[in-house]
């Protein structure tokens, strides 16, 4: 009866020693297969995956005006429409890749935006650039 008196106490110690909540800043940065996205004039679409997390959302973006952001509640973005580009996180099979597509650019001038996916306390900047 010891023994398992003894058991019981050691995996309770080591449940409650694994069980530590994660500091600010512990998360380990996010992983992408592309950081920065070069569109031509016509525009086009492209994909990016976090390959070291799940699940990701968009938490920012620094591009003047026209960005809206729909999500389901006040803490995941899950669409991001900033006029001449649009990121939407895909939902299946994991929603750990966003699909950028990038409207033709009529101008002369080229057009940048820089947007972040989030998880937890980290964070990645996305690039899109277009001729």
């Amino acid at each position: 009866m010891n023994k398992l008196y003894f058991i019981i106490a050691l995996m309770t110690s080591l449940v409650l020693a694994s069980c530590e909540e994660k500091a600010d800043g512990d998360w380990p940065p996010i992983k992408v297969n592309k950081e920065k996205l070069y569109f031509p004039k016509e525009g086009g679409e492209e994909t990016i995956s976090s390959l070291n997390y799940k699940s990701w959302w968009i938490s920012d973006r620094y591009n003047p005006e026209f960005t809206t952001f729909k999500g389901e509640d006040g803490h995941t973005y899950e669409k991001l429409d900033g006029g001449w580009y649009t990121v939407t996180i895909r939902r299946k099979p994991y929603s750990n890749s966003a699909v950028i597509q990038v409207q033709k650019n009529d101008t002369e001038t080229p057009r940048q935006a820089i947007f972040d996916m989030t998880v937890g306390d980290s964070f990645k900047s996305i690039w899109i650039n277009q001729e």
